[in-house]
């Protein structure tokens, strides 16, 4: 992992892991593949138990992409301040 890098993942780490997992987990993964899914898949209608299933599931599943991002990402930020000591 680059300097910068390591530099920008320290910003991202002090905010901790429920804003990174809402963030970039839930917001920019979730909510997105939700409206592509279900708004733009569905033009025949919504029904209002399939869209709020929908969301609970995207809403899920963003958080569990969120925190194996996460996760990856600190193995790694581990792993480079490791091998600089």
């Amino acid at each position: 992992m680059e300097a910068g890098r390591l530099e920008k993942w320290k910003q991202v780490r002090s905010k901790g892991f429920a804003r990174y997992v809402l963030v970039k987990g839930v917001l920019m993964c979730g909510l997105p593949l939700f409206l592509v899914m279900t708004l733009f898949m569905r033009r025949n209608g919504i029904e209002l138990e399939f869209a709020g299933l929908s969301l609970l599931l995207f809403i899920v599943g963003g958080a569990v992409v969120g925190s194996a991002m996460w996760v990856v990402q600190e193995r790694l930020f581990r792993n480079a301040v490791k091998a600089s000591d």
